[in-house]
């Protein structure tokens, strides 16, 4: 069987910052620490055979969770590696990439998301992600982790299931890691294999 390529990485306690556009196309950290391999790389391994991809999760209080998709392609970066396939998904922590498929990759100097008037990277702690059009205009309440704040309108908005490059204890509550309504999450891991 082969052994699992390292997408993302951060371990407990480590932060990405602000990062943009070059930092993911070319990566930056390293696998024994905070780490994105970069879209560039991404883009080359997933499409050189199918793979698979499996997140895992670790929460505060030490319980774990993870999801595997059967199926992961990115595009290249002449389409903002857009998230092209996805397979089904299977696992304890839920399908947080639902309304991904199709989306292109965006970071706060580059918003590729189709949310209008939205930049949901900067929002959301200059992440880098594939943003849902599927949450864009849902409103949600300004105490949820995964509500992009939006001071010019009554209606909070989502933009994203799952953001897995936010900040940890942010005091500013769009900023944290999230996945599928799972928070307090202090360690993440995304990686593939055929």
């Amino acid at each position: 069987m082969f052994p699992f390529q390292i997408l993302q990485r951060r371990p407990s306690g480590r932060v990405f910052g602000d990062r943009y556009w070059q930092d993911y196309k070319v990566g930056f950290g390293s696998t024994s620490n905070k780490h994105w391999l970069g879209n560039d790389k991404i883009f080359h391994l997933a499409n050189q055979r199918n793979n698979r991809l499996r997140v895992d999760l670790e929460f505060s209080n030490g319980s774990k969770a993870y999801q595997e998709y059967s199926l992961f392609k990115i595009a290249n970066e002449s389409d903002n590696y857009r998230l092209i396939e996805l397979g089904s998904s299977s696992g304890n922590a839920g399908d947080g990439m639902k309304g991904s498929l199709l989306q292109q990759f965006s970071t706060s100097d580059r918003d590729n998301d189709e949310c209008d008037g939205i930049d949901c990277s900067a929002g959301h702690g200059n992440s880098g992600w594939w943003h849902s059009k599927e949450w864009c205009n849902e409103c949600c309440h300004s105490e949820e982790s995964t509500c992009f704040f939006q001071s010019s309108s009554k209606c909070n908005k989502r933009c994203t299931k799952a953001n897995l490059n936010g900040g940890y204890n942010c005091s500013s509550l769009p900023w944290k890691i999230f996945w599928n309504g799972f928070h307090n999450i202090v360690s993440t891991e995304m990686k593939i294999r055929p």
